[in-house]
Formats: C-alpha cells, structure tokens, sequence
C-alpha cells in the first residue's frame, strides 16, 4: 500500500496513511473514525490474505458513508490477488482495481486515481 500511495502522491493525490499521518500514542481506529467523515474517498486494499478483523470493521464503515454522503468507496486487489476473495456482498458490488502488473501498473493507478478524483486521466492520453 505504501508504494501505490507513493505513486498517487506523485500525482498530486495527498492519500491517508497510518505510518504517514497517525502520530504515536494514537489509536489508528480513532483517527479514522475523525478523518472519515470528511474524506471524499476511501479505497479498500485487499492483499493475498484478504483483510482482517480491524480493516472489516473499516471496510463497512466506508459501506455506510458511501449509502449516507456519496463516499466513493473503491476495493483494490494488490498484487498477488489472482481472484476477488469472499467478502462483504456489499463490497462485491463496487468496481475493483487490480494490480496484476505490480504496483507500478499505470492503468491501475489510473483507475484508482478516476475513483478518488472522479476524473479520468487516460482522458488526457487521447486529448
């Protein structure tokens, strides 16, 4: 996560990361919890051993402000995630983003950077 976040600031796109932005001493759940409310976007990384007990609670926190405010809510399969796993059916209904190319997939970062930004930057490509 911490690379594809790398690229996505590279883009002009200031993403929220824990090691980033949650200072020592402070419950990640707590900053999330007051961050949330103010984000227009929320991706939900999913690895090679899907997600755990804290990011589920996380995940369908997103779920609710998606049906509340329009919060765009964009699951991501990072690399090594052959297939979506079995998740949320709420999350299952959203479109995903693959990295099957690693994280340097630049159609990949370009679907990620549409869902945050609701541009699309392969628009620009054939301008």
């Amino acid at each position: 996560m911490k690379q594809i976040a790398e690229r996505l600031k590279e883009r002009g796109i200031l993403p929220w990361l824990d090691e980033w932005n949650l200072p020592p001493g402070r419950m990640a759940q707590q900053e999330i919890e007051s961050i949330l409310p103010n984000i227009k976007a929320a991706a939900i990384f999913v690895g090679p051993s899907g997600v755990g007990p804290w990011e589920n609670v996380e995940m369908h926190a997103a779920v609710t402000q998606f049906v509340n405010r329009q919060l765009s809510v964009i699951p991501v399969l990072l690399p090594g995630v052959v297939t979506i796993p079995d998740l949320s059916l709420f999350l299952k209904e959203f479109k995903w983003v693959c990295f099957t190319e690693g994280v340097d997939d630049q159609k990949a970062l370009d679907e990620l950077e549409w869902g945050i930004t609701g541009k699309n930057p392969q628009r620009k490509h054939y301008q």
